[in-house]
């Protein structure tokens, strides 16, 4: 993944956030219903932290970017140095791209969880330690808790495309489990509830704000009705007939509180805030009520127009005053009242939790059922991939009309493919094994040819020399220079030529039973049960003929009782090793070479090696032997023998092949074959 590209990324995850907190930002003051012209104005700058509120957005924006981006770095720097490990093969250069593989499943998580959870958790500890008030406190933790967890959602998003890439580049191939691993349910799950909790929270608190609206609007009303109707005098000589004034005037709730103020002193002296506030508090019929603060009175008499006052952010206080004065003194008297929306904001409260469990419960429903089809899905191509258990006519019902249907109906199609193509495979292997089984049985032929040219030669020659007796001793009938002892001694060489005839014709007896058992045996399939002796004995007499013209030697070790049985063909075992000894004949590439066959046993199983010292197998040709059809032969090479040898010992002996080889040194071909018990 080039570096460009992932500033682009940045730049790109950087502007979208930058739009969705900016429009945060402007909706904020309406979630919190925010008095008029209370923020972005010279009345604010008076008011606690002295900056506009787009100035303090701003501000806090800026350090969630900076936070954010410089994670995104250390995050992404961390992984880019999967670059430097490219292409080499060294140990510890694929140890280090298979961290940097498993940091790429473990980024996007960390990701959402700093930009999500983190920043709304610590912005609401700030604003409990800075005295923000509970109400305040929780109200705007809520609105930034949404906020944050979706901005955790774009930064996942972000995050997992980035990931994706470098896993792309990396040509990750490999799934990970433990802490790695997350199902399909769980995704779509995690993915998707803080976009519901989320959109559960800004519709409770607009639902809220605009309910709090409506209320302190039609409460003003009311209240501006009530006072409408006592006469409201331009001044007053004492503070007894304001009060009596409002007196007049009925409450809506027991808890409203009457007040009479004076502007705050701004000559601050030595006066504390609170005392000032104090001093410009001169009358209230509850003087526990702390809405009567500094902020309620500068918005009284510096911002509010017609009479409709406001208290602190949030606070849900509101007031009706008309202005007057006192002996010359610039006053304002009136009701403070409390929004409330009790009642009514718990039914609110109430039905969202009630929507927000229900719309748990739907999307985990829904979450489960396709994580249930796809596992399925993933089930079955798992066991197709495997090769284990599969039935091919058993195809996946399609129980959805979209992507995953789609998939369903393409999955049963490759079922189909992979049954005709697995029966293409065996008829393919059939052919294969014929091809092979016609070859060996050439060979066979060609070892029996060269077997039976000996002793034919031998017995031609003793024939000949029969004939030559027969013809000296007819010669000698009736010659009185030959006595009794010369037909005795022609007898004898008679004899003895005879003798060697029929040595040489059990020989060519052995060889020919011995072959004709193999070609039948090659010709039929059946289970039958032999002896490491007679699989001995057969071995020696096929192969005789090939080690002496290759002029190689068998070295035969074998340590098995004869009495030990395989059950199994003979013909086959035998096809085996004797595609194991021409192979070792072949390394020797016509040179004299030794071949080791070792025969010995354990309780339950029989091992036979056969080993060279020919200078073992290439590298780049070991992964591939018994699973490919290869050759190291050349043009006068099929690459079945091996592949053949491993389906035989495996298929028909329920066994096992394997070898060990060293480059420069030679070969052991090991088979482990199960006792006839």
């Amino acid at each position: 993944m080039k570096k460009n590209e992932n500033i682009k990324s940045v730049l790109l995850y950087d502007i979208i956030l930058f739009i969705f907190a900016t429009a945060f930002t402007m909706l904020v003051p309406s979630f919190l219903n925010y008095p008029p012209n209370s923020y972005n104005t010279e009345f604010e700058t008076t008011i606690d932290a002295g900056l506009y509120y787009n100035v303090q957005a701003f501000a806090v924006i800026l350090v969630g970017f900076v936070i954010s981006n410089i994670y995104f770095i250390i995050s992404f720097k961390s992984l880019e140095k999967y670059k430097k490990y490219i292409g080499k093969d060294d140990e510890e250069s694929k140890q280090q791209i298979e961290e940097i593989k498993k940091n790429c499943f473990k980024m996007p998580p960390k990701v959402y969880i700093v930009n999500a959870i983190v920043p709304s958790l610590s912005i609401i500890l700030i604003l409990l330690l800075t005295g923000a008030g509970a109400g305040l406190a929780f109200r705007i933790g809520l609105l930034l808790f949404a906020f944050f967890l979706l901005h955790g959602i774009i930064a996942f998003i972000f995050a997992k495309n980035i990931s994706n890439k470098i896993l792309q580049t990396l040509g990750n191939q490999e799934r990970f489990v433990g802490r790695l691993r997350y199902t399909f349910t769980e995704k779509i799950f995690l993915l998707f509830f803080p976009l519901i909790l989320a959109t559960i929270i800004f519709s409770t608190l607009a639902g809220g704000a605009v309910l709090e609206s409506e209320v302190g609007e039609n409460t003003f009303k009311n209240y501006q009705s009530r006072f409408a109707l006592i006469d409201n005098m331009v001044s007053y000589d004492s503070l007894d007939e304001i009060i009596n004034q409002m007196n007049k005037v009925e409450k809506i709730n027991s808890e409203d509180v009457f007040f009479v103020i004076k502007p705050l002193n701004t000559r601050v002296g030595d006066s504390s805030l609170r005392q000032r506030v104090k001093e410009s508090i001169l009358y209230i019929d509850d003087q526990s009520e702390t809405g009567v603060d500094e902020f309620f009175i500068k918005y009284t008499f510096n911002v509010s127009t017609n009479g409709h006052t406001y208290g602190y952010y949030a606070s849900g206080k509101q007031g009706v005053f008309l202005n007057t004065s006192l002996k010359g003194v610039p006053i304002a008297y009136g009701v403070l009242y409390r929004i409330d929306t009790g009642v009514s904001f718990s039914i609110l409260t109430r039905t969202s939790i009630i929507m927000f469990l229900i719309s748990v419960f739907f999307l985990f429903y829904f979450s489960k059922d396709i994580g249930n089809q796809v596992f399925e899905l993933s089930d079955n191509m798992s066991k197709v991939a495997n090769e284990k258990n599969v039935d091919y006519d058993n195809k996946m019902t399609v129980i959805s009309n979209d992507e995953l249907g789609d998939l369903v109906v393409s999955f049963n199609k490759i079922l189909d493919m992979e049954k005709a193509h697995n029966e293409q495979m065996v008829k393919n292997q059939e052919i294969l094994i014929e091809q092979e089984r016609l070859s060996s049985l050439g060979q066979l032929i060609g070892g029996i040819a060269h077997n039976l040219k000996t002793p034919i030669m031998s017995i031609s020659g003793a024939s000949k020399a029969l004939d030559d007796l027969i013809n000296e001793y007819d010669k000698s009938i009736g010659n009185d220079q030959v006595n009794e002892k010369d037909f005795h001694e022609i007898a004898n060489d008679m004899h003895e030529w005879n003798n060697k005839i029929n040595v040489y014709l059990d020989y060519m007896t052995e060889i020919i039973n011995t072959a004709k058992g193999q070609a039948v045996s090659m010709n039929a399939s059946m289970v039958t049960e032999f002896s490491i002796k007679e699989l001995v004995t057969r071995i020696q007499i096929l192969m005789k003929e090939q080690l002496m013209q290759f002029n190689c030697e068998l070295n035969l070790e074998n340590s098995v009782n004869d009495d030990i049985t395989i059950k199994g063909e003979i013909s086959a075992i035998i096809q085996v090793l004797n595609n194991l000894i021409n192979n070792a004949i072949e390394a020797y590439n016509k040179t004299p070479g030794i071949i080791n066959l070792r025969i010995f046993d354990n309780k339950n199983n029989v091992f036979i090696e056969v080993e060279d010292y020919a200078g073992g197998i290439p590298e780049h040709i070991k992964d591939k032997l018994f699973r490919q059809m290869i050759t190291t032969k050349g043009k006068d090479g099929t690459g079945l023998g091996l592949y053949i040898c491993y389906s035989t010992i495996k298929g028909k002996f329920n066994g096992d092949l394997s070898f060990v080889s060293e480059k420069g040194k030679g070969t052991t071909f090991k088979i482990v074959l199960n006792k006839n018990i």
